[in-house]
């Protein structure tokens, strides 16, 4: 593939356990209570991701488990999000492991190539913005918090998870001219089928969603088992 200076061609790439070896929403969580609150954050953490996982268990679906973890930031500054994010983005990307390197080397390779990047993610900009920054990535398309006079409401103004995911991928396209068939995904979950199914080619990461890689077998998508 070789990217069209008139219509630029994107490589899309999830974040988590795709190109990070972690669960941004949830390290950060722990990482912004413990620091705000001392040893105390850390209970607070814990309740928070039991309430989480109770949600899980009971089959509340993805989306809903998501909104209800942002709506834990309900009051909080925005600017104190953003700072943290960078605090704990500085000291996670440090611990051994943190990076997917097969999956950061291609996308420095498709960089290279002339392939516009973009992260996308259920995850939010205080935890992606550093990401990006270091990985070279020219957009953050993620999930977008309301924030009204510089505070978190609680609300969400759009979610990218499962089909969100493909939406904001192929509005990025349509802005851009880009032909679909040019681009390229990748994805670690089922719940990224969606957008890897928006695009002409498709990378699966890592072999623990049994059901994508089943999937990517029937595509012939490629598979990284990392």
């Amino acid at each position: 593939m070789t990217a069209s200076l008139r219509s630029p061609v994107l490589a899309f790439f999830d974040v988590d356990e795709t190109l990070i070896d972690q669960k941004s929403m949830f390290t950060f969580m722990r990482f912004f209570l413990r620091e705000r609150y001392g040893p105390v954050g850390g209970l607070v953490f814990a309740w928070r991701m039991g309430l989480i996982r109770r949600m899980s268990r009971r089959g509340s679906s993805r989306e809903v488990v998501n909104r209800r973890y942002y709506s834990m930031y309900e009051g909080v500054r925005w600017d104190a999000l953003a700072a943290a994010g960078r605090r704990w983005f500085a000291a996670q990307e440090v611990q051994p492991g943190f990076y997917i390197q097969s999956t950061r080397s291609e996308l420095a390779v498709l960089k290279k190539r002339g392939y516009q990047i973009a992260l996308v993610s259920g995850s939010f900009h205080p935890c992606l913005a550093p990401l990006a920054e270091r990985v070279g990535a020219d957009y953050v398309l993620c999930t977008e918090l309301e924030v009204v006079r510089g505070r978190v409401t609680g609300r969400l103004l759009e979610q990218t998870i499962g089909d969100g995911k493909a939406k904001v991928v192929e509005r990025l396209m349509a802005m851009l001219g880009s032909n679909r068939n040019q681009c390229i995904a990748f994805g670690d979950h089922i719940s990224d089928r969606a957008m890897l199914e928006a695009v002409g080619s498709a990378v699966v990461v890592g072999g623990k969603c049994a059901e994508l890689i089943e999937l990517a077998r029937q595509r012939n998508w490629a598979i990284n088992t990392v």
